[in-house]
């Protein structure tokens, strides 16, 4: 779906790819959720394109929650390059539970999910996404600091819900048993 950007991702990482063989970069996901072939033509194109960067990329396609979980569990870098405002971005919530370093557009649900986290981007085209992740590429200090500004910052941890959980039950009991 051209709303999430994946175009611009692929532009972005043109260059990036063979610049940099040692990292792998993957495109995960279709259009609709449990879509086996790609049926539009941009995501025939997008994927074509990206297929062609070099060895080191790699589509997905559509594949399950689990699986999408132990990969993030070794990604550094995400790129949610959206093109709508998306009020609740799902793909960004997995990278932060994760601890990756997240690149993204500031707009919707992203600029609250991630500011003060992640790298958000105004305006976002393919010469400033390639920027960024090219960025993090080259510069691991600041790459782990974004890692570690995505946990510590994870505002969704069993802890702080427990707590959450705790002060509800406090407050229900309270109402109830004083």
């Amino acid at each position: 779906v051209r709303e999430k950007g994946s175009h611009l991702f692929v532009e972005a990482i043109n260059d990036i790819v063979k610049k940099n063989p040692e990292w792998n970069f993957k495109i995960i996901g279709t259009a609709k959720a449990g879509q086996e072939q790609l049926k539009t033509d941009y995501e025939k194109k997008v994927i074509e394109d990206f297929k062609s960067l070099g060895k080191n990329t790699s589509y997905m396609g559509f594949i399950s929650n689990n699986h999408v979980q132990n990969i993030l569990t070794t990604t550094s870098i995400l790129v949610v390059p959206s093109l709508w405002d998306d009020p609740f971005p799902l793909t960004a919530l997995e990278g932060l539970s994760n601890g990756v370093a997240i690149i993204a557009s500031n707009r919707g649900g992203l600029t609250e999910m991630l500011t003060g986290k992640g790298i958000l981007i105004n305006n976002i085209n393919q010469k400033n996404l390639e920027n960024s992740i090219t960025n993090f590429i080259l510069n691991n200090d600041l790459l782990e600091e974004y890692q570690n500004k995505s946990w510590e910052n994870y505002i969704y941890n069993q802890n702080t819900i427990s707590h959450y959980q705790d002060k509800i039950r406090k407050q229900i009991f309270s109402s109830y048993f004083t």
